[in-house]
């Protein structure tokens, strides 16, 4: 499944999807991911809980550090420290996730 709906009306061929349906979309995609790959040290907590480092979050979530560190002050995304480490958990991220807009009239 991809992010995006066939739809010719505005000749891009594609339309984004709404809400809901990005979210099912990210969702297979990570799980076809976890299948695919082997667990390292590098890789990202999957659904059966953990810690992410703010690095690997960032990954998860396709954002840069500074707006994951932005995100951590104005207090919409909960973070722990761990001695000198940042850790979001996976339950934080998810809950993070689902508090976005889901489309520009929610903005």
């Amino acid at each position: 499944m991809s992010l995006f709906a066939k739809n010719d009306s505005d000749g891009s061929g594609f339309e984004p999807l709404a809400g809901e349906q990005t979210l099912s979309a990210l969702s297979m995609a990570v799980h076809r991911q976890q299948r695919s790959e082997p667990m390292s040290d590098q890789t990202v907590p999957s659904s059966q809980g953990g810690a992410m480092t703010i690095d690997q979050f960032c990954k998860w979530a396709a954002i840069g550090r500074t707006l994951a560190y932005r995100e951590i002050s104005a207090g919409r995304l909960r973070s722990v420290k761990v001695g000198k480490r940042r850790l979001v958990t996976f339950a934080d991220a998810v809950c993070w996730l689902g508090a976005l807009p889901s489309s520009r009239a929610d903005l």
